[in-house]
């Protein structure tokens, strides 16, 4: 195995070429997306970049960044590649830019607590100012682009365990929901919908459920990539909460070409991104352990109330025609060897 774009694994680069049959769709584009430094955009980034290399594209990509010494060190890109970074902060008022674009990919609502996920303003502002900026943009040129909007599974509230396999269903509410990031997504979707009514637009937006493999931090809320720090650093599996809840994980080679076929074919359906072969917490730690350490697990709440977070995927696959490629142990297996490769 060796590292290709992005320092992602070359193979798996060339897996999502192999599965998106689209990429024809994009020549001479010009693509804006906004959250290109975090998990999904550094991989949709990484994979545009490579098509375009194999297949001589000519993309035309740029990146609105707060941060741009930030950008440059996590996407990695060539002094060659067709990138452009855009300083700007979301949080500020509507930024009108000077050209058109043909694709817009909004994935810039912050996930992890180092960018201001547990920040209810910050949570609100980078997902209500991500679209806020691409529909004033849509409306200043008037023309008929295809913008890919990041939702989440946590649109449709708790889970409950007799609903496993069956959530392809409107999203509640943002009054119905507890939790901001979950409100901020239905608000934004509503935004980009009423775009789309009043546009020439074409808007999709997949509800993102939970994911393994390279990029997925390991010192966050991540289950899954606690338990490979446990596992790595030669420990037992500490599993926090109860050890009946139950999760699944889609592979990011899966994730990044159902995206980018997305992109290249919108659907205003509901539609999630994910994997319905789903462990229960108990399952997962003692898969990770046998990969790793073979320490075993330590239970530290057991009595935990346990949830589920699994989504049907029936729409999506039907709808694009793909399937889950990559199993959760061989998933594991291409990350451990990304970290070895990446000294991560």
């Amino acid at each position: 195995m060796r590292l290709s774009r992005g320092d992602l694994l070359a193979s798996d680069l060339d897996e999502i070429l192999q599965t998106v049959d689209s990429f024809e769709k994009f020549r001479d584009s010009r693509i804006l997306i906004l959250g290109g430094t975090g998990f999904v955009g550094t991989w949709i980034i990484s994979a545009f970049l490579h098509a375009n290399e194999v297949f001589n594209l000519n993309l035309s990509i740029h990146v609105i960044t707060r941060d741009l010494a930030s950008a440059r060190s996590k996407l990695l890109f060539k002094i060659d590649d067709p990138v452009s970074l855009i300083e700007f902060n979301l949080k500020e008022p509507a930024y009108l830019l000077d050209n058109s674009f043909d694709f817009y990919i909004h994935a810039a609502t912050p996930s992890l607590v180092a960018t201001g996920s547990a920040e209810e303003d910050s949570v609100s502002s980078a997902s209500f100012g991500g679209s806020n900026l691409i529909s004033e943009n849509i409306f200043k040129f008037r023309n008929s682009p295809s913008v890919l909007h990041t939702s989440s599974g946590a649109v449709y509230g708790r889970q409950e365990f007799a609903e496993k396999l069956k959530l392809e269903s409107p999203a509640k509410p943002s009054s119905a929901l507890a939790i901001e990031y979950a409100k901020a997504k239905v608000s934004t979707e509503e935004i980009l919908n009423d775009l789309q009514a009043n546009s020439g637009a074409r808007v999709t937006n997949p509800r993102l459920f939970a994911f393994a493999g390279p990029r997925i931090e390991l010192n966050e809320h991540f289950a899954i990539g606690n338990f490979l720090r446990d596992g790595l650093s030669g420990n037992k599996i500490l599993i926090n909460g109860s050890p009946e809840t139950i999760r699944s994980y889609l592979y990011p080679t899966d994730l990044t070409a159902w995206l980018i076929l997305l992109i290249a074919n919108p659907s205003s359906e509901n539609l999630n991104i994910g994997s319905e072969k789903s462990y229960s917490m108990l399952q997962l730690a003692n898969l990770v352990s046998s990969l790793t350490s073979n320490k075993g697990f330590q239970l530290l709440n057991p009595d935990s109330e346990a949830s589920i977070y699994v989504p049907s995927t029936l729409n999506t696959r039907e709808m694009l025609k793909v399937k889950e490629s990559v199993s959760l142990e061989n998933g594991l297996e291409r990350w451990i060897k990304w970290l070895e490769l990446t000294k991560k």
